[in-house]
């Protein structure tokens, strides 16, 4: 593999953790012998990271978004006149239909001012919205830094050849040892990991890796808090929630003060159905 070849088809998708394991394989095999590759995947990273903290992505106006595409188009062409003229320039508005190997901080920047302004004329519309998710929840926010952590690298450090070996770690470390089974929805057990949290407490960490994203279920204690207001579907004593582009289920446990956290980028529908399922 190549700069071009990674920066085209594998970057955005790396970025997102995405590629299949055989994909990630290949990519992490460049990325070992290419220092720029991985500054670009690095800036990519923080880039989607930046945006998914400050940007909450709703459908544009029609008229907004012709517009952009409008300006995009002009940049487009400047841009490849600039570079090689005489030869016709791309359509911007086709670079938005294809994963963009790498995004301009100046496009980046024009793009984040059109979502806000697009969410703030969306609010002034009278049509119902959907149940609101947290502003903020520092329990979720540690179940989705680890996710995005180990969607770059996970190795277990407790036995995790079955799911009865991982039971048995976590029970000895005094943990909930409930191993959730989520094969029949296409996400196999890659392993667990005991850690410690920022303020001492102790926190397992489940991997479930699926063909393009992962589920990672987190257990602590928290003391015993009131579980996030407004969620967007419930499932028994299971909660459901959109957070900052993740779908988030939260569970307090019967016993010990623990909440179990699951975290995904995938949709959360899938979430609930995976859920239903593995609960049967």
């Amino acid at each position: 593999m190549n700069c071009i070849e990674y920066i085209e088809n594998f970057l955005s998708a790396h970025a997102d953790g995405e590629l299949s394991p055989g994909e990630l394989r290949d990519a992490e095999q460049h990325l070992r012998q290419c220092l720029g590759c991985r500054g670009r995947l690095d800036d990519e990273r923080a880039l989607k990271s930046l945006v998914r903290q400050h940007i909450e992505m709703r459908a544009m106006p029609a008229a907004m978004r012709q517009q952009l595409l409008d300006a995009l188009d002009r940049a487009a062409s400047e841009d490849e006149s600039a570079s090689d003229a005489g030869a016709p320039a791309q359509p911007a508005h086709r670079l938005l239909k294809r994963r963009a190997a790498w995004v301009p901080l100046a496009v980046a920047a024009m793009l984040a001012i059109v979502f806000a302004v697009a969410r703030r004329f969306e609010s002034n519309q009278s049509a119902p919205t959907e149940a609101s998710a947290p502003v903020r929840n520092p329990d979720f926010d540690i179940a989705i830094a680890a996710l995005d952590r180990f969607q770059r690298g996970f190795a277990p450090n407790v036995p995790s050849d079955s799911a009865a070996a991982l039971s048995a770690a976590y029970a000895r470390a005094k943990m909930p040892d409930f191993i959730w089974n989520f094969g029949a929805s296409g996400f196999k057990l890659a392993g667990g990991r005991l850690e410690k949290l920022d303020d001492g407490r102790k926190a397992t960490y489940t991997l479930y890796r699926g063909a393009q994203n992962s589920i990672l279920c987190t257990r602590f204690r928290n003391g015993g808090a009131a579980p996030p207001a407004n969620p967007a579907k419930t499932l028994s004593n299971h909660r459901f929630y959109r957070y900052r582009g993740y779908s988030v289920c939260y569970t307090r446990l019967p016993d010990g003060g623990f909440v179990c956290i699951l975290a995904s980028r995938i949709s959360l529908d899938r979430m609930v159905q995976a859920v239903k399922i593995a609960l049967k």
